[in-house]
């Protein structure tokens, strides 16, 4: 599933499908997808974020960066398919 949901990341954003995977951030304690912008207050943004997210002793990152140890998920690693990520139930 995750070289199609790659490709098909893709084939959307006209990226490539691991740029797209950084940008997006996926919370699960509070359900939500964020598409990071660059310089656009994407770092105050993102360090609310994952202090929502966060639980117990884990906080955000020292580096708001690092998509590794950060507790918002990307694509790739959410578990979740393209249509429930992005094909709206309405």
């Amino acid at each position: 599933m995750p070289s199609d949901l790659l490709e098909e990341l893709e084939s959307t954003f006209g990226y490539p499908g691991d740029e797209v995977d950084y940008l997006c951030n996926i919370g699960r304690r509070y359900p939500f997808l964020y598409f990071e912008v660059p310089k656009v207050a994407c770092s105050s943004i993102k360090r609310t974020l994952q202090l929502l997210e966060a639980t117990g002793e884990i906080g955000a990152p020292s580096n708001i960066h690092d998509k590794k140890n950060s507790p918002l998920l990307g694509p790739l690693s959410s578990g979740l398919t393209y249509e429930q990520l992005f094909v709206s139930s309405t």
